[in-house]
């Protein structure tokens, strides 16, 4: 009996695991293995309803995800925006659908694994990977050019990619810096906390800034929280630690200044032929997704069934996550998706206090709200969306 026992928690642990790996692959977009791979993604919920009890509260967030997903696509449909030929419906319509309701139920089916590194980090890393991997591509095609044109080669198919969505997918490693705080093995630590390094360094060579931020945010965020749970000494220790690196920061900066920055950039410009670092200079409120963002709250109540009849030209988009669901489908389908995502919050809050899950579980939720604020998420990458709904499924519900 306990033989059996032991056998059939080794199957869910292999099942667990081939889950996981499956999103990995899928993360890694290579051509055609991904895409098939993802239709394997499509049996986690014909299977677990069969051999998983659901609790009532996971019927209705399972009922309103269902409910978003299929007014989303069905009024799209309706005003016949993004859909050429009925060839066309499976990938860009039930597709998504069944990915990120399988990524719910995938996220729902390893709750109990919420402290396995390997389950947390491994269905991210695919796609991680792939983007340093397309940066790294695009560097040695375009070299310092990149800085200024953005430019970037696919290192699968050698096709361009908007930045902004590479950047998208950058901000979960950026925000990697936070492992430090972890109690976790220094060498799980070492290694995570090197792919944000280079996510970050990935991140400037495509002049994207919303990935710079989410790590900031997030490591400063993570910092109070650490520093607050020490006590008096500790906090002496961590004052002085923190006292001698920012000084060690800005006698850093003074030395590069001495050696005249402005002449460095300017002779890197003549290299490639214009200035770098146009991205990254210029600051964050100067952007027009303040005023995109305001327009799009005034007009989106003129169109409850969306329609995308808002203009936001020269831009395409309202560039945040619910208010382009709001131009696109109406603003009652982007209060479904509220909904559904603030009926997770309370439950996130208690599992991700729990242990040592903050420093990597908070950082990861972080970098896909700043994404979802300042990017179209679901029309950009409707991947995206799903691994961000895997890990809402994920802390959602108890060990």
């Amino acid at each position: 009996m306990e033989q059996s026992r032991e056998s059939d928690k080794e199957l869910k642990k292999l099942y667990d695991y081939i889950l996981i790996m499956l999103m990995f692959i899928y993360g890694f977009q290579v051509p055609i293995i991904s895409y098939y791979i993802s239709l394997f993604l499509f049996l986690p919920p014909l299977f677990l309803i069969f051999y998983i009890k659901f609790n009532s509260q996971f019927a209705i967030n399972i009922l309103l995800l269902l409910t978003f997903l299929l007014l989303y696509y069905q009024i799209q449909l309706s005003f016949n925006e993004y859909f050429i030929n009925i060839d066309d419906l499976f990938i860009n319509y039930y597709h998504p659908v069944a990915i990120i309701l399988s990524f719910y139920f995938i996220g729902y089916k390893l709750s109990n694994q919420k402290d396995n590194l390997i389950i947390i980090i491994l269905p991210i890393l695919g796609l991680l990977l792939y983007t340093i991997f397309t940066v790294v591509n695009s560097f040695q095609e375009y070299g310092l050019r990149m800085l200024i044109t953005r430019e970037n080669s696919s290192i699968w198919t050698g096709e361009s990619t908007v930045a902004t969505i590479l950047g998208m997918y950058l901000s979960i490693g950026c925000s990697f810096t936070s492992i430090i705080f972890s109690a976790k093995k220094r060498l799980n630590k070492l290694i995570v906390f090197s792919i944000a390094i280079v996510s970050i360094f990935c991140s400037y060579l495509l002049q994207t800034r919303s990935p710079i931020y989410a790590a900031i945010l997030s490591f400063l965020i993570s910092f109070i929280y650490y520093f607050v749970r020490l006590d008096g000494y500790q906090k002496l220790k961590m004052s002085i630690k923190v006292s001698m690196i920012s000084v060690f920061s800005i006698a850093s900066l003074l030395s590069v200044r001495l050696i005249n920055i402005d002449n460095l950039m300017f002779y890197l410009g003549r290299l490639s032929g214009k200035n770098i670092g146009t991205g990254t200079d210029t600051p964050f409120y100067y952007t027009p997704r303040y005023k995109l963002w305001i327009e799009t709250i005034d007009k989106i109540w003129d169109y409850p069934f969306g329609g995308s009849r808002i203009s936001f030209f020269p831009e395409l988009f309202a560039h945040n996550l619910w208010l382009d669901i709001a131009n696109v489908s109406g603003y009652i389908v982007m209060v479904i998706l509220l909904i559904f995502q603030l009926t997770h919050l309370p439950n996130i809050f208690y599992n991700i206090f729990k242990k040592d899950r903050f420093f990597i579980y908070f950082p990861i939720l972080f970098s896909f709200f700043v994404s979802s604020m300042v990017e179209p998420l679901l029309i950009a990458s409707p991947m995206f969306l799903g691994f961000f709904i895997f890990y809402i499924s994920m802390l959602s519900y108890n060990d």
